[in-house]
């Protein structure tokens, strides 16, 4: 085999390897562009109601939500008619940065006055990551954040928001947040979890 074959061989090789490296460290198409974005994620039990509401003649009466109004904030109601296992994650981006977060059930009607881009299924564990990743601001975004990790299935959401009580270096308010909405996940995981550390105090 003549040099300059083995030289092009050996280089054909590298990028082979390159090329498989760079695929399996590939990161997650995140929301970049201004405006509201969506993807969709498997959901728990306790988030199939997640909808928005408000109170008429004493009682909560369902109602689609505004993402661009105040009363876009979700809550699981029992006698909500709206309940499915599949969870829209609705994320509004301004200067390439979340500024407003909401998961609800996917047949919960909203509302807003721009395009929502729509990035498909994503995998749990995925949104969760960048979920995560926004849980750094003392603002209403943060405590977004982990109300909607927390209506993620799977062991991923469990471990970010055990993660986030766990971790001293974050601000009471934040961890306080975590262990609110993993109490609301109702999983056997988290009663586990949260009976260990009740028994161990």
């Amino acid at each position: 085999m003549r040099f300059v074959d083995r030289i092009a061989r050996a280089l054909a090789f590298v990028l082979l390897i390159a090329a498989w490296a760079d695929s399996g460290a590939a990161t997650v198409a995140a929301p970049v562009d201004d405006g509201w974005h969506v993807w969709h994620v498997q959901g728990t039990e306790s988030g199939a109601n997640a909808c928005c509401y408000r109170w008429r003649n004493g009682s909560a009466k369902k109602q689609g939500c505004d993402l661009d109004g105040h009363n876009g904030d979700s809550i699981t109601l029992g006698d909500c008619d709206i309940e499915g296992d599949q969870i829209n994650v609705y994320v509004r981006m301004q200067d390439g940065k979340a500024t407003k977060i909401r998961a609800l059930t996917a047949n919960c009607p909203v509302t807003t006055q721009s395009p929502v881009n729509d990035m498909g299924n994503m995998s749990n564990a995925d949104s969760v990551a960048w979920l995560n990743d926004q849980v750094y601001t003392e603002g209403r975004v943060s405590e977004d954040a982990i109300a909607a990790i927390s209506a993620h299935a799977g062991d991923a959401a469990f471990a970010a928001l055990t993660g986030l009580l766990e971790d001293r270096g974050r601000r009471k308010k934040t961890r306080e947040q975590a262990l609110f909405w993993l109490a609301q996940t109702n999983s056997d995981q988290a009663f586990e979890y949260l009976d260990a550390l009740i028994s161990s105090n």
